[in-house]
């Protein structure tokens, strides 16, 4: 699947969850910038609720970010920015944790991506 195809179909599954949409997203054309505006808005508008394994792996092909990498970054960020008002040696056995936690959510997820690819081919 190519980058406008995962586009396209990331937008029909936000779509399919937000039809009052579908007008404004008619008048997006099916060039891949377009596209990519077009999900950009409706990630943007979408209410906070838990998205289907479907989107969240086609989501982790297209924009090539792991959970794990996304979780630790988020949090480097914030632990960044608590540098402003907690001391240094505090923050580094967070940073660890963090570290850490992060490699365990990469290696938790791979042992259970053959059991999801062994579920939808059955």
């Amino acid at each position: 699947m190519n980058e406008l195809e995962s586009l396209l179909q990331l937008n029909k599954m936000l779509l399919a969850e937000s039809p009052q949409y579908l007008a404004q997203a008619a008048a997006f054309p099916p060039d891949a910038e377009a596209q990519w505006r077009l999900f950009r808005s409706l990630v943007n508008v979408r209410a906070p609720r838990p998205a289907g394994g479907d989107f969240l792996a086609l989501q982790d092909k297209f924009t090539k970010l792991t959970l794990s990498k996304s979780y630790f970054m988020t949090d480097a960020i914030v632990l960044a920015l608590s540098l402003t008002y907690i001391p240094a040696g505090r923050i580094v056995f967070s940073f660890i944790t963090v570290t850490l936690s992060s490699f365990l959510i990469e290696r938790i997820q791979r042992i259970g991506a053959p059991c999801a690819a062994a579920e939808q081919g059955a």
